[in-house]
């Protein structure tokens, strides 16, 4: 019996995956969409994952993603701040700036 659950928990332990954590999936669903914003240049539906409300933990992870991943794009980033909406940019580059304060990352963007 306990070889049983010994089994399938180790099991359940190799089935996980880090897109099935709740902290880095939307994070993870992040980079998939910063990837489609590469290929197609389309700021709508990362602006919109951005902004949505993820929780507190799966939003904090978010940004700082977002932000790491900004670090390491500056044109495509600063591409995509100058066409965030002007009722919404305030409050993304609050969090921006939250973000890298937060993992202690450099904003080496233009965010203004």
């Amino acid at each position: 019996m306990i070889k049983a659950l010994i089994s399938i928990v180790l099991l359940l332990m190799l089935a996980g995956c880090e897109k099935c954590d709740q902290l880095t999936s939307a994070a993870c669903t992040l980079e998939e969409k910063l990837e489609a914003y590469d290929k197609n240049n389309e700021p709508k539906e990362i602006i919109n994952w951005v902004l949505k409300y993820h929780g507190e933990a799966p939003g904090s992870e978010l940004m700082n993603r977002f932000v790491y991943w900004g670090n390491r794009n500056i044109t495509q980033m600063e591409k995509l701040l100058a066409l965030w909406p002007e009722d919404s940019k305030k409050i993304v580059i609050g969090r921006i700036k939250w973000a890298a304060k937060d993992s202690r990352q450099i904003i080496k963007f233009e965010t203004e």
